[in-house]
Parts: C-alpha cells; sequence; structure tokens
C-alpha cells in the first residue's frame, strides 16, 4: 500500500492505493499540527503502507515550501519507518478543486488537499507503471 501525500503548513490532504489495482483514492485531511506524526504511525499502521509519495513542487518560488517539506520527509522517514519518495507536483490544489467542482461535490475546501493528494499519489503510480 501506498500513502500519497498533499503536504501544507495548516493541512495534510492523504491519499491511498494498493499495489494491485495501482488506483489512488483520496482518504482524509488531516491537521499539521504536533500531533500529526502520532496520526500518521496510525494510519501506516492501520492502511500497512510500505511507502509514502510526498507531492514536492520544483517551481522556483516555492524554496520556502521546498525546505519545509524535506524536513517533513526527514521526519516521516524517522518517526513513521518506512520509505519516502518525492513525487513531482505543480497546481494539485487547483486541480483538485476543478475535480471536485466538475463532480458536483459542496464544500470543495474540505475535500480538495485530500483529492489533491489522491492526484500526486497517482501520477507517481503512473510514472511507475510506464518506466517498467
Amino acid at each position: 500500500m501506498y500513502l500519497g501525500i498533499d503536504w501544507g503548513h495548516k493541512k495534510i490532504g492523504l491519499a491511498v492505493a494498493q499495489d494491485d489495482p495501482r488506483v489512488a483514492m483520496a482518504h482524509a485531511t488531516i491537521d499539521n499540527d504536533r500531533d500529526v506524526f502520532t496520526r500518521l504511525a496510525q494510519i501506516i499502521a492501520a492502511q500497512d503502507i510500505q511507502m509514502i509519495v510526498l507531492g514536492k513542487s520544483a517551481h522556483v518560488h516555492c524554496a520556502d515550501n521546498t525546505a519545509a517539506i524535506d524536513r517533513f520527509a526527514t521526519q516521516c522517514r524517522a518517526r513513521c519507518g518506512v520509505p519516502v519518495v518525492y513525487a513531482p507536483e505543480m497546481f494539485s490544489s487547483r486541480e483538485a478543486q476543478q475535480n471536485l467542482i466538475a463532480g458536483g461535490r459542496k464544500h470543495v475546501h474540505l475535500q480538495d488537499d485530500a483529492e489533491a493528494a489522491r492526484i500526486i499519489l497517482q501520477s507517481y503510480l503512473d510514472a511507475q507503471n510506464v518506466k517498467m
């Protein structure tokens, strides 16, 4: 199982996918607070997660976020005990909002973090299938 993460300063979107079929599903949005690694460890154990796929922007204007995401990844590896890989992400939140609106969802702002994590994770899985 994979755990996709759309990291944010306040909220973290989560998505999960099994190894077969490799289809990502939005899972949850959690607060990025002092208990975040405890909650992540619980989800990792409950879902039997083997790898975390963390979205990371390559955009030049995201240098502050890049450093914070790197710190988050280091802590994930140490505190959750699973490998963390980066997946490129650009405009995943915007795409998530568009997907949710197109699907007729209400309260999009409450669901877009998990949907963005799904987009990041699915893109990573699709890229891995192409490389095989």
